[in-house]
């Protein structure tokens, strides 16, 4: 599932989620202005989980957090697409990456299924996208919601956990040569823009 399906919400819209331009680069609020949610969109509410999603796309859309984005497909609100930007004064700052989130009938009582688009250089991301993440594993509790499982992914990115590393090399220039690390992981940062205004352009023209 592409982030940038045009069966997404996220990014069948070209209307602003009330995001002020001046607090982001130019690049991010141009992204960003397709993370506007139709209030329209009322999928059927035939069981618990789907009831439970509906309350967490709720609260993004209430939250002031304006660094992460979430919502689900048009026909398919077990499957979410989410932007992610990368946290201020870090390496990852003002990344752009983007992520599939996928949900069963279990949910909250187990965690989504996460996945990264983005290339992301990061010791606790596989080559494949795959999170090493333990809210999403072993210490995952039904109190967590979308918006948990968001600002978990993105605190991690600037803080992993190198003593169970999904990826060897960037844990061992993380933990061996920061200066190389760092490099490598601007160099995803930017990237992650390119990548991104290539799938919006896609998108648009679809």
């Amino acid at each position: 599932v592409s982030c940038h399906s045009n069966q997404c919400l996220l990014c069948s819209s070209t209307y602003s989620n009330s995001v002020q331009p001046d607090l982001l680069p130019s690049h991010v609020t141009h992204f960003i202005s397709f993370f506007y949610i139709p209030r329209h969109f009322i999928p059927p509410m035939s069981t618990p989980t789907k009831r439970r999603l509906m309350k967490d796309l709720k609260d993004l859309e209430n939250t002031k957090n304006r660094t992460v984005f979430a919502a689900p497909l048009q026909d398919d609100i077990l499957t979410w697409c989410a932007l992610i930007i990368g946290p201020k004064d870090t390496p990852f700052e003002d990344a752009t990456f983007s992520m599939t989130m996928s949900f069963d009938e279990s949910y909250p009582c187990t965690p989504p299924t996460c996945k990264f688009i983005s290339k992301v250089y990061h010791p606790n991301i596989y080559a494949n996208g795959d999170l090493c993440l333990d809210i999403l594993t072993n210490r995952w509790s039904p109190t967590f919601n979308v918006m948990t499982v968001l600002m978990s992914v993105q605190s991690m990115l600037n803080d992993p956990n190198v003593q169970s590393p999904a990826n060897l090399e960037a844990a061992n220039l993380f933990d061996n040569d920061r200066k190389c690390y760092v490099r490598r992981v601007r160099d995803c940062v930017e990237k992650s823009w390119y990548d991104l205004d290539s799938e919006i352009e896609k998108n648009e023209n679809d």
